[in-house]
């Protein structure tokens, strides 16, 4: 296994599994100031922890609730609001990633309160909690939302203006066909720590996780 965050098997498989090889295609609202170094630091931030995750063996929940993170000392006041504001320094040492310790159930503890996923689920512009939410049930749940049933007609608003889309879509999930995923989206994400918590409580996750990477690197798709 890889021992460093920039051998090809954890830059190719963290950018198809996180989608974090789309962040260069995404442009941020011009107010974020959010640079191209900035867009690079939070890709080595979530290839720098998958690194540690794997190298040393630990728990797949500490993909969601670890107690450490890795970023640098001007991002992460910047962008996360922690330790205290440093003086500008020269955008090549900007770019030297930190090991930083971080309490459980921190909000930008593991991947879902990373900037790389956060921009990566994202248009750049505003958040989008339902498309989000699809995401994390099918990238790290492994839990595809069902496609909606047949008898669902497409949601038009009212053009007499008696009925909103709002309306429309309140009325939609209260159908009992359509609970089911209302429930896994709102349900299974409303707390990071319950979804470490369910990766917990199945033993078999870690090796399925760890067989998953041995068949990417067989696979001929990266060179180590």
């Amino acid at each position: 296994m890889p021992t460093t965050y920039d051998a090809p098997m954890i830059t190719s498989f963290v950018s198809q599994w996180l989608n974090v090889g789309d962040l260069d295609d995404i442009m941020p609202d011009p107010k974020f100031k959010f640079s191209a170094i900035d867009t690079e630091t939070a890709k080595r931030e979530t290839f720098h922890f998958f690194c540690e995750i794997l190298s040393k063996d630990l728990p797949v929940s500490s993909f969601i609730d670890p107690d450490f993170t890795y970023t640098t000392p001007s991002f992460s006041h910047r962008i996360y609001g922690l330790g205290t504001k440093r003086k500008s320094i020269e955008n090549e040492n900007r770019l030297k990633l930190e090991r930083i310790a971080l309490p459980k159930g921190h909000r930008h503890g593991g991947i879902l309160g990373q900037s790389a996923v956060m921009m990566a689920t994202a248009n750049g512009v505003d958040t989008q909690a339902v498309l989000r939410g699809a995401w994390v049930l099918e990238n790290v749940l492994g839990m595809p939302t069902p496609g909606p049933p047949q008898d669902v007609p497409a949601l038009t608003p009212d053009t007499r203006g008696a009925t909103t889309p709002r309306e429309l879509l309140a009325k939609h999930t209260t159908d009992a066909s359509c609970h089911r995923p209302r429930r896994l989206y709102v349900g299974k994400l409303r707390s990071r720590r319950k979804v470490a918590a369910g990766l917990a409580r199945h033993p078999k996750a870690h090796r399925r996780f760890r067989r998953a990477l041995r068949r990417y690197q067989n696979s001929g798709c990266c060179r180590l």
